[in-house]
């Protein structure tokens, strides 16, 4: 199953048709050949599911559509993500916040926190530095509730050697 797009020269007469919901379907890998011969435009998509993305859409001369470039999406329970898109996943910089207030902004890949990033949770506290497939992984810092600082190394739910850094302002 796929979206199809019919597109002449104006974006705005561009029309989607929708086989499945982006979000429940990965996307088809675009290769040389499709990017040659794609075009890209901005739109927005309801999914049937009621969620909402606002933001580049890269629509392929064989038919395939997909989020691609900078785009919103907003999920029925609010979650937003906000960011960059590469088949049709969260891929590059951007910010997802929870509707709790919890938020992460920081790199993608593959829908998963990857690469430098910072997990602010509502209470105030955050963990920084480099994530790996949603995990922090190596060398971070966590600052708590009442804004001590604690650095170390994180692998995985384990975090050794963690020293407290004393702030004397």
């Amino acid at each position: 199953m796929s979206l199809s797009c019919r597109t002449d020269k104006s974006p705005r007469s561009t029309v989607l048709t929708a086989k499945f919901p982006f979000s429940t379907h990965p996307a088809e890998k675009i290769n040389e050949e499709d990017e040659k011969n794609s075009a890209s435009f901005d739109d927005v998509y309801i999914f049937p599911s009621h969620d909402k993305y606002e933001g580049q859409i890269l629509c392929t001369k064989n038919g395939g559509i997909e989020r691609s470039g900078f785009g919103r999406q907003v999920v029925q329970n609010g979650t937003i993500y906000e960011g960059q898109w590469l088949n049709d996943a969260m891929n590059g910089q951007g910010i997802l916040r929870h509707p709790s207030g919890d938020c992460y902004e920081g790199q993608f890949l593959d829908n998963q926190f990857h690469g430098m990033g910072i997990y602010k949770w509502a209470n105030g506290s955050y963990l920084q530095g480099q994530f790996q497939h949603n995990r922090l992984e190596g060398k971070g810092v966590f600052t708590d509730t009442m804004k001590q600082i604690w650095e170390g190394h994180f692998n995985h739910k384990i975090a050794t050697g963690l020293r407290f850094k004393l702030n004397m302002n």
